[in-house]
């Protein structure tokens, strides 16, 4: 049975590199996830922010690759999630219990990575951090 290995990262490390605000945070509570084939897997990320109308993101990043971008969700229900990934990837915001999980359906070996969760006020910009290469056609 393949094993598949997903390490989870806070982005509130990105702190060093960005802007932080008040009390804003974000933490996941596993570091190390693993799984077989073809299981579906959650990846928790609680927040805690005095921001309004926060944006909630996640990331994957493969060994010496750029972060890639796999969803981003808003307060008010709405979001977006790459294409790449909008077939088995989701994430829905909990406004009752301040979660944002990553659920991944029928994970596969290439879904090996480590994942970031990000809230909008714990970097300055995703732009300046996380960069991804032009679709070529």
């Amino acid at each position: 049975m393949l094993k598949i290995k997903i390490v989870l990262m806070n982005v509130i490390y990105f702190c060093s590199f960005s802007v932080c605000w008040g009390q804003d945070s974000i933490d996941q509570f596993v570091e190390l996830l693993t799984a077989s084939e073809g299981d579906a897997v959650v990846l928790n990320c609680k927040y805690h922010t005095t921001d309004q109308s926060p944006y909630f993101f996640w990331y994957k990043q493969k060994s010496h690759k750029p972060p890639q971008f796999i969803v981003m969700n808003l307060t008010f229900g709405l979001g977006y999630t790459d294409l790449e990934f909008k077939e088995r990837f989701s994430a829905n915001l909990d406004l009752n219990s301040s979660l944002i999980p990553l659920r991944i359906q029928e994970v596969r070996v290439q879904d090996t990575a480590v994942y970031y969760c990000a809230l909008s006020s714990t970097v300055l910009t995703a732009a300046a951090l996380l960069l991804q290469k032009p679709h070529q056609q």
